[in-house]
């Protein structure tokens, strides 16, 4: 299945990573594989419980998850929208594969806050703190079928860091690789979710996303990583986000690599 899933509340304020997933969408050939989570429209938001848009994003995911539940793909391949999208393919798969799957968070951010340790109060802060059951009693974590454990999380060109997030990552251990380790990683786990956020290649090459940061990767090193990854896990999952296009869009082609090359999007396998 492909999940086309337009968030923009993550950000905490109106985007255009709306517009991306809708400009990646458009490059699926087999249009009949998407299906669309709605969106609410655009507008300012409030914060609410620690989390701007949460009601809208609770909503969002829970309307994900029921696309997903009725559906019951083996395979999901997300076009979003903000970094709070992975939620909903991930908590699906996890459970659907018994914990059986490796998380390799691709990002330049860490995104393992809480409401109460958020520095924003933006959700695309958030997803793997989620997704690991860490904001105890919210009704957003109630939607999780099953929890991940720290152990299942990879993070690969990881930069920036919230202090709360440093010293969680510390305790429990989380692996945190550089691109030549990966190889060197154990495998645990047979199958593999690849989260893949824009904004991990380096601000110097790709500007369209709310978050470009210095140090991250070329497109060729992120390429031949994802593709390491698919000879060596058994890829379940797959998701772009936060493509944000400006003026001219000068990155699309480059996203675009990221999509079909990278992710395979067009492969019979998400059908």
């Amino acid at each position: 299945m492909i999940l086309n899933f337009p968030q923009w509340q993550g950000e905490g304020f109106p985007s255009t990573v709306d517009e991306g997933a809708k400009r990646l969408g458009a490059l699926i050939q087999n249009q009949a594989a998407v299906h669309h989570v709605p969106v609410a429209a655009k507008h300012s938001l409030t914060i609410e419980d620690g989390i701007f848009g949460r009601t809208e994003i609770e909503a969002q995911l829970k309307s994900a998850l029921d696309i997903l539940n009725i559906h019951e793909p083996k395979r999901v391949l997300t076009i979003g929208g903000d970094c709070g999208i992975e939620v909903a393919p991930s908590a699906y798969l996890n459970n659907l594969y018994g914990g059986d799957v490796q998380i390799f968070w691709i990002d330049a951010h860490s995104d393992i806050n809480t409401p109460d340790t958020s520095f924003s109060g933006h959700f695309h802060g958030m997803p793997l703190a989620y997704l690991l059951g860490e904001a105890v009693g919210d009704a957003i974590t109630n939607l999780i079928p099953k929890f991940i454990t720290p152990d299942q999380i990879a993070y690969l060109g990881l930069r920036s860091i919230d202090p709360p997030e440093e010293e969680y990552i510390a305790n429990h251990n989380i692996k945190n690789l550089g691109w030549d380790s990966v190889r060197d990683m154990p495998k645990k786990y047979s199958r593999a979710i690849l989260h893949v956020d824009t904004d991990v290649l380096d601000e110097s090459i790709y500007r369209e996303c709310s978050t470009p940061t210095s140090g991250g990767t070329t497109l060729e090193t992120l390429l031949a990583t994802l593709d390491y990854l698919w000879s060596t896990y058994d890829v379940v999952g797959a998701t772009i986000t936060e493509y944000a296009p400006k003026g001219a869009d000068a990155a699309r082609t480059l996203v675009s690599q990221i999509l079909k090359t990278g992710l395979r999007a067009n492969d019979a396998m998400w059908a």
